[in-house]
């Protein structure tokens, strides 16, 4: 997968933009439980622009996988799709509605064939192509979502204010004739 800047950030606008559309705002993890493609990087990029990207590593076993879902406190998932990666699908899906997941927004591998095979229904789940949720987005700029503020932003700094910077070279000295 080749991209140049432009077509990135293309993506991961559109991306961003279709997690905000499900809810996702700057407080809100966005799990992303999928082995490295092109799609990962832009989604787990959108993630951080709109709320805060939470990667697991879909290597180790399902009950880990488990523990790390639950403690993230995800609501939309970015997953290995059944095409990708199956222990890693059948695992997620399954776990969903139990971890209370309102989305489940699916990666195909890179160079797949462009006929999606239809997903499986996860009860109370929307399930979803991240491709499909993404195309229908604008990708020229992030939608509206909440905007930062002191009170809300988790990367907003609690520190006091420096005081106001007095030194004799920066202030200058009134002169008189």
């Amino acid at each position: 997968m080749r991209l140049t800047f432009a077509e990135l950030a293309t993506a991961v606008h559109r991306t961003a933009n279709a997690l905000t559309a499900l809810g996702v705002g700057r407080r809100d993890p966005v799990g992303v439980v999928c082995p490295n493609t092109g799609d990962v990087l832009v989604a787990t990029s959108a993630a951080q622009a709109v709320g805060i990207a939470a990667p697991i590593n879909p290597a180790p076993a399902p009950g880990r996988i488990t523990a790390l879902l639950r403690a993230s406190g995800s609501r939309v998932l970015v997953v290995a799709g059944p095409e990708l990666d199956a222990p890693t699908w059948e695992t997620v899906a399954a776990l969903a509605p139990d971890l209370g997941v309102r989305a489940l927004l699916v990666v195909r591998p890179t160079a797949a064939d462009p006929a999606a095979p239809p997903l499986p229904a996860a009860a109370g789940v929307l399930v979803t192509y991240l491709s499909d949720a993404a195309a229908e987005q604008p990708g020229n700029r992030l939608a509206d979502a909440e905007p930062p503020s002191p009170t809300t932003s988790p990367r907003t700094s609690t520190r006091a204010a420096p005081p106001a910077h007095r030194c004799s070279p920066c202030t200058p000295t009134p002169t008189r004739w």
